[in-house]
């Protein structure tokens, strides 16, 4: 694995090594034996940690991961990982392993097996089920939204599905706001983006086929 935010250091890095930056440790990946190739990272609100979805497997425990980007401590965390975000210094996400019902979940980067549900109860659905998220919970203290777009990739059976929906995070109460279907018709491909405002939801989708093999970029007002 090689992580590193100057692209003139790059070279430098052995396979398995972290180094974060010149502000940070160098050195062999801690807290984890897991090795793969990185795919995908986000950085959190606070700059303090980041996020980082494996690819290729040569060991993998886990899909997701959590680098405390002062050191070069890699930490597996319990939730899909390609089913994540994060906020300041917490994550969201589904819980592992979960197909057929929305268990969407937050851990703090500091206590991550301490999970919080965010729907209680959880909601069933007939088809198997894929959520991705986006969360614009910037500030220390603020609890926005947790939004995200459900896809199972076949025939809509019910509520819930192929949507664009939005949760309440504060813990208060089980709230879930369905806004709109978005009509991606391949499972995997579903993505979008929350405004910092809250009030409009960037995403793409293929038109259940309509747009000549391509898809488009759409944009959905939340109210």
């Amino acid at each position: 694995m090689q992580l590193g935010s100057e692209p003139a250091l790059r070279s430098e890095l052995n396979p398995w090594r972290l180094r974060a930056g010149d502000w940070g440790a160098t050195g062999a990946v801690t807290g984890t034996t897991d090795r793969f190739d990185h795919v995908f990272s986000e950085i959190s609100k606070s700059g303090a940690g980041a996020l980082v979805e494996n690819g290729a497997c040569v060991s993998c425990s886990q899909t997701g991961y959590l680098w405390n980007l002062d050191t070069t401590e890699l930490v597996p965390f319990g939730l899909g990982g390609t089913k994540v975000s994060v906020g300041v210094d917490e994550v969201v996400g589904m819980a592992p392993n979960v197909s057929t019902y929305l268990d969407v979940q937050r851990a703090p980067f500091a206590a991550l097996s301490a999970k919080t549900p965010l729907i209680t109860p959880t909601l069933m659905t007939s088809n198997s089920i894929d959520m991705r998220f986006t969360w614009a919970n910037a500030c220390t203290g603020q609890v926005a939204p947790v939004c995200g777009m459900t896809s199972t990739g076949g025939t809509v059976a019910q509520a819930w599905e192929d949507e664009i929906l939005c949760m309440r995070s504060d813990g208060i109460a089980s709230t879930v706001s369905r806004f709109a279907h978005h009509r991606m018709s391949a499972t995997g491909n579903t993505s979008g983006s929350i405004s910092q405002d809250g009030r409009y939801f960037l995403f793409t989708s293929d038109w259940e086929g309509a747009l000549g093999g391509r898809a488009d970029v759409f944009l959905a007002v939340l109210r």
